[in-house]
């Protein structure tokens, strides 16, 4: 039931943070500035009554993506457990998966908070904003487009995220964090190695 809890808590903070960001950030001005440069006026304004017609799916795709995202998580790692020989019950390893998400919802949220207190000046400002990966220490423009992905997943709350679940599991374990760590890095950090391989490798194929 505690795991329930948490994951309404999630999708919950979720839907709202992306609420907020679409009410007060990305707005009809925001996608026809940044849109302007590649498409007509006219495919701007399908793009925008589209994207305003499918707003209540959000409702249906963060619990869906949360729920997949932390089962496959947990799967991950209940194989690194088992690599290691430790056992700690799904449940247990749900509650860590669980707890951990709760690190991706930050980003969109310091995004949130920083326009609410401070003013914008140009929807430049909203585009550069940092997103804490290694894609903001190199110049965009001279990135294939298949490369831009993985650099973006080389981001401090990945890295946050990762040392959370060790320092998790290592609680839970009754290990040390080194150890954990291990376990963490053997089963979450493969899975995530491959995913990004399988997604840059299929936009390798579709010619970005």
């Amino acid at each position: 039931m505690r795991n329930l809890y948490i994951f309404l808590l999630i999708v919950f903070m979720s839907i709202i943070t992306t609420y907020l960001l679409n009410k007060y950030l990305y707005t009809e001005e925001y996608y026809s500035y940044t849109l302007q440069e590649n498409f007509t006026d006219e495919q701007i304004q399908d793009f925008i009554t589209n994207k305003k017609n499918a707003q209540w799916l959000i409702l249906i795709k963060t619990p869906l993506m949360i729920i997949l995202k932390t089962i496959i998580v947990t799967m991950l790692i209940i194989g690194g457990l088992n690599l290691y020989e430790h056992e700690l019950d799904f449940s247990n390893v749900l509650k860590i998966s669980l707890l951990a998400e709760f690190i991706f919802i930050l980003l969109p949220l310091i995004r949130l908070l920083w326009f609410i207190f401070f003013e914008i000046n140009s929807f430049e400002e909203i585009i550069r904003f940092p997103t804490f990966s290694v894609i903001d220490l190199v110049n965009q423009d001279q990135l294939s487009g298949w490369m831009t992905y993985p650099l973006k997943v080389a981001n401090l709350f990945e890295l946050i995220y990762i040392l959370l679940l060790s320092e998790l599991l290592s609680i839970n374990l009754r290990v040390t964090f080194k150890k954990s760590l291990k376990i963490i890095l053997s089963s979450y950090g493969i899975g995530l190695i491959l995913w990004v391989v399988i997604v840059s490798f299929i936009l390798v194929n579709l010619g970005m």
